[in-house]
């Protein structure tokens, strides 16, 4: 009976670890969508300028896609 009263203490804390362990945080790997800009005008050069227009139309940042030529500017959000 003595025996067991002394192992109580290391089997609850051995309990309460394995129970924090499986209440962690859990990191979800997201998806960004994006969708050409309706106000940015001209070809987009530096990421910089896109990011400040798309971020006037509600989403995060921008970037700048296509061929050299015809670059233009997408604008990024967590979807």
């Amino acid at each position: 009976m003595a025996s067991s009263r002394r192992m109580l203490p290391p089997l609850l804390l051995l309990l309460f670890l394995l129970m924090t362990s499986e209440m962690g945080t859990t990191v979800v790997n997201g998806r960004t969508c994006e969708s050409q800009s309706h106000k940015f005008v001209g070809p987009c050069v530096r990421k910089a300028n896109c990011g400040n227009v798309c971020q006037t139309e509600g989403f995060h940042g921008g970037v700048c896609r296509g061929s050299l030529i015809h670059r233009k500017c997408y604008c990024t959000k967590n979807c």
